[in-house]
């Protein structure tokens, strides 16, 4: 009697993955959707999903300016995405249908958003970190922690340089091994008093829009 027969049903599930990104790590895929947001504060940003290549999905926020003109540190990421995916400007966002989630009927429903078409459907890189987060409802703490998945860096997927580098035109890949390697889970340092922390930039200042290497 054999001790296994190939059960061919659980060897093919054994490759696959839940269906949203969970562990941090170093992801390449490409943005399905990048709406256009805009916070009852006048505060704008990017609500992003990634579709990673093992079909792994992540959904994540970038707020990158207030309504006063302030800049937060997120811009600096949205930057480094467009540099990663060697874009100049991003053009104004364009109504277009897209799915959610909706909570009241649990299932994906359609509707029609502001999108940012200059950064879908295009190969890029993503560091994602697990970040322990204190739940809210109706805006009012809970006492309840939970996890989700927020932007570390980016990276261009074809070459794996890092904005920096595709911006000072290096041709060999230096950083992203150093960013990988600083790259772990990150919980809340003091859970009585959370503390937002900034993201990482991977895009300098150039003071020469000329030099721009694309």
């Amino acid at each position: 009697m054999n001790f296994l027969e190939l059960d061919t049903q659980a060897a093919s599930q054994a490759d696959q993955r839940g269906k949203f990104i969970n562990a941090t790590g170093k992801y390449k895929g490409k943005f399905i959707k990048a709406e256009a947001l805009k916070a009852e504060t006048g505060t704008i940003g990017v609500g992003f999903t990634f579709k990673s290549d093992d079909g792994q999905v992540a959904n994540f926020s970038l707020y990158i300016q207030r309504a006063n003109g302030e800049k937060l540190s997120s811009y600096k990421q949205l930057n480094a995405i467009a540099a990663c995916l060697r874009l100049r400007s991003i053009s104004a966002p364009v109504p277009m249908k897209a799915m959610k989630y909706d909570n009241a009927t649990k299932k994906e429903v359609e509707y029609t958003a502001d999108m940012l078409v200059d950064l879908i459907n295009k190969p890029i890189g993503l560091l994602m970190q697990s970040c322990e987060y204190e739940k809210e409802r109706d805006r009012v703490k809970t006492g309840e922690y939970g996890w989700k998945m927020e932007l570390y860096g980016a990276f261009e997927a074809q070459t794996e340089l890092t904005a920096g580098e595709i911006l000072s035109k290096k041709t060999t890949p230096e950083v992203l091994s150093t960013l990988i390697a600083t790259l772990a889970d990150r919980p809340l340092k003091n859970k009585a008093q959370s503390k937002a922390q900034s993201g990482q930039s991977l895009s300098p200042t150039l003071d020469d829009f000329d030099s721009i290497p694309f």
